[in-house]
């Protein structure tokens, strides 16, 4: 598109548009969901797709070209997936391969060039083709991410959950480290352990043939006290089999999770948060967390009730300036068939009740 568009005086120019109009038309219909999100399933990755499907409409219509069909319709949905699915201080998520990208830069030059319609991002969004929702109540955001985990890139750590209280992240993904440290990229960085996920042993973080992963989304549920959503996530492989579905629950600055697993067999199963640069010190068989802007207390009980007690250490992270830092790692261990973990986190300053 860009040389027959460009190059008009080339002979064969009008078969380049034909040809880039096509294959602009396949990679809308193979790869870009109808909600606005991305196969690659990575929020930098979709902020610069973006872009290049803009390029194309724009030079099509300014050199009075065919537009491609159902391209502005989806170059609309992908922007609006962009700015709901961004940080409250408006950076693409550092979740799983992702860069850290000032989404507010972005629309404001696209919308020079591209109409877009005011947002409301006050409001919890669940977009259940592109398997991601963002639920909003009172001081508090958090992002639920069961996109689909199919290409070589993708982090095995999924469903995953942020968390950012006053614009602040508090509940972090390990982010991406640039690809000049593809050990790290491809070591620990894109391994389930850095996630904020339950890790089943022994499945192996490298998925080997004849194993398969699933994940979905259910739609959001709101109503006058917390918004909620659950995902399931299913796992078939030589001598293990498990089921876990995760219900996330937000009402007003309290994020609860329950996470439940079934298993053919008994599995040890390891529940990682992962949090910003912060303070923890022990509270009440939990934990207690003091960042910058933000506090809370947290407390994680089995299926009977009973307190499970946390285990701290520190591991790598990369945060919204894609600086590398060692992030606080909180973990809970259980095993069994049927695993039960039920985590509630207070925020500011409250304290986690049963």
């Amino acid at each position: 598109i860009y040389a027959g568009t460009l190059f008009p005086e080339f002979g064969e120019a009008a078969k380049w548009v034909a040809t880039g109009r096509r294959i602009v038309g396949m990679h809308l219909h193979r790869h870009t969901y109808s909600d606005g999100g991305s196969v690659e399933a990575s929020p930098s990755y979709s902020h610069f797709i973006s872009r290049l499907y803009l390029d194309a409409h724009v030079l099509l219509e300014a050199n009075g070209e065919r537009p491609v069909a159902k391209l502005r319709r989806s170059i609309e949905r992908q922007y609006e997936f962009l700015a709901q699915t961004a940080s409250p201080g408006w950076r693409s998520l550092q979740l799983g391969d992702s860069y850290s990208l000032d989404a507010r830069r972005d629309l404001d030059i696209v919308s020079r060039l591209f109409p877009i319609a005011p947002l409301d991002r006050s409001r919890s969004v669940c977009y259940t083709t592109s398997q991601f929702a963002v639920l909003r109540r009172g001081e508090t955001a958090v992002y639920v991410d069961a996109m689909p985990g199919g290409l070589w890139h993708i982090h095995r750590g999924k469903p995953n959950v942020l968390a950012y209280h006053r614009g602040k992240p508090v509940l972090i993904d390990s982010g991406c480290v640039n690809y000049d440290k593809n050990a790290e990229r491809e070591g620990y960085l894109k391994a389930r352990a850095a996630h904020n996920v339950v890790v089943v042993e022994p499945v192996k973080d490298d998925e080997e043939p004849g194993t398969f992963t699933t994940y979905s989304i259910s739609p959001l549920r709101s109503d006058a006290q917390a918004e909620s959503v659950t995902t399931r996530c299913a796992y078939r492989g030589e001598g293990t089999r498990y089921t876990w579905i995760r219900k996330v629950r937000l009402s007003d600055d309290v994020l609860e999770v329950e996470d439940r697993i079934r298993a053919g067999t008994p599995v040890d199963c390891v529940l990682h948060y992962h949090l910003e640069r912060c303070r923890i010190t022990p509270c009440e068989d939990g934990f207690c967390a003091i960042g910058r802007g933000w506090r809370l207390a947290c407390r994680c009980l089995d299926a009977s009730g009973g307190a499970i007690r946390p285990s701290v250490q520190h591991a790598l992270a990369v945060d919204e300036a894609n600086r590398r830092f060692q992030a606080p790692d909180v973990s809970f261990r259980q095993s069994g068939t049927v695993v039960v973990f039920r985590s509630e986190f207070r925020f500011d300053g409250g304290k986690a009740k049963q």
